[in-house]
């Protein structure tokens, strides 16, 4: 059950960051095609995403190698890192 759990939240991990993608580009260029300036909050918040998804895969390579403790704090900076806007 427990692989389950986390490969569906490893998918909607990954379209969470698609659909930041996604918006982002479209965001991008304005409707004339000249690009944006202010895209911090876009960029931040995708960087956040694809490191906590980073860090969330890495935390159960870690669980697998029976690094519980290794793994458990790495979860929390995976949390931390989606916490943080």
């Amino acid at each position: 059950m427990r692989q389950i759990s986390e490969t569906i939240f490893d998918l909607f991990l990954c379209g969470y960051i698609a659909s930041i993608e996604a918006v982002f580009h479209k965001s991008a260029t304005n409707k004339d095609g000249i690009r944006r300036e202010n895209l911090d909050k876009w960029e931040d918040s995708l960087e956040s995403a694809k490191l906590a998804l980073s860090y969330f895969r890495d935390a159960e390579n870690k669980r697998q190698n029976l690094d519980i403790a290794g793994a458990n704090q790495t979860v929390l900076q995976a949390q931390a890192v989606l916490n943080h806007r």
